[in-house]
């Protein structure tokens, strides 16, 4: 990328981390995968945005849904074991 590039994604990314009131890197986190906001975190990116928090979260998986499916299914399969 270029410096231009580079210089232009960085303001953009300030100006949404100064709208929603949330740090660059946090929003560099989310965006990468490595964490997730809050409720409160989530509806002011909404807002920040400028999209219905519906919409925004649309087709989004909730990280909690998942760690309690991953958790779910290791202990069916400890059940198993146990009875086989």
């Amino acid at each position: 990328m270029s410096f231009g590039g580079r210089l232009r994604a960085l303001r953009q990314e300030a100006t949404l981390a100064r709208r929603a009131g949330t740090p660059a890197r946090t929003l560099r986190h989310w965006e990468s995968g490595r964490g997730f906001p809050t409720a409160p975190a989530f509806l002011r990116l909404a807002k920040a945005l400028g999209v219905p928090a519906e919409r925004f979260a649309e087709g989004v998986e909730d990280p909690a849904e998942g760690a309690a499916g991953d958790a779910e299914a290791t202990l069916q399969r400890a059940r198993k074991r146990r009875t086989s």
